[in-house]
């Protein structure tokens, strides 16, 4: 994680990797719970942007642009 903050502006501004193994198979998307108040900018995996839609009920599901099988390993960005 990368965080810019300042408590005094409410004002929070950073980059986190997200690592993560597939449980099952054929895994195209992930779904994070994340408040709506916290604006994502960008989501990468290997240096590609990939889709997503952060909906008013806060969830973020992000389209992997690929299908993982059981147990692969991987990473993304989000800004």
């Amino acid at each position: 994680m990368h965080w810019d903050i300042d408590p005094a502006l409410y004002y929070i501004k950073g980059e986190i990797r997200y690592y993560f193994k597939s449980k099952m198979p054929n895994l195209t998307q992930l779904i994070f719970d994340l408040t709506t108040s916290l604006q994502v900018n960008s989501i990468r995996r290997r240096n590609v942007d990939l889709a997503y839609t952060h909906t008013p009920d806060q969830l973020l599901t992000i389209e992997l642009g690929k299908s993982l099988n059981i147990d692969e390993i991987d990473s993304l960005v989000i800004s």
